[in-house]
């Protein structure tokens, strides 16, 4: 992601090594055997994980000082952790609503869209 960034000269990214979450601190990074579903959420059949560092997107935006537009995220079924940690952003009418994810109906129960009279088909494509 690095190289990208340089090459096409983007001077408004940010590249954190920290895994997104609802809160900031350390957690477990569970290693699936599948590497593109690595998580931060448990799975049944697997016991190995890492130690990482976490951040929730509302105290990157306040250390920043910024406010995006739009936020995309695809992080292997930990959507719903990161939308509990951009809470305060969730609230700002500024934001365009736009989620991709594989757990709309968790997501909807957890009330993250639900509160905002959002259904996951008003922001969800894919």
């Amino acid at each position: 992601m690095k190289k990208n960034v340089i090459l096409n000269d983007h001077s408004n990214c940010y590249l954190i090594n920290k895994a997104v979450s609802d809160k900031t601190g350390r957690t477990r990074f569970y290693l699936h055997s599948d590497s593109y579903t690595s998580s931060l959420l448990h799975p049944e059949n697997e016991s190995k994980y890492i130690e990482v560092e976490t951040i929730a997107l509302d105290d990157f935006i306040e250390e920043k000082k910024i406010l995006p537009d739009i936020i995309k995220m695809d992080i292997e079924s930990a959507e719903p952790l990161a939308l509990k940690g951009m809470k305060k952003l969730l609230d700002k009418e500024r934001l365009s609503s736009s989620l991709s994810t594989h757990l709309t109906k968790i997501t909807y129960s957890k009330g993250y869209l639900k509160d905002r009279k959002l259904k996951p088909k008003d922001c969800c494509y894919g």
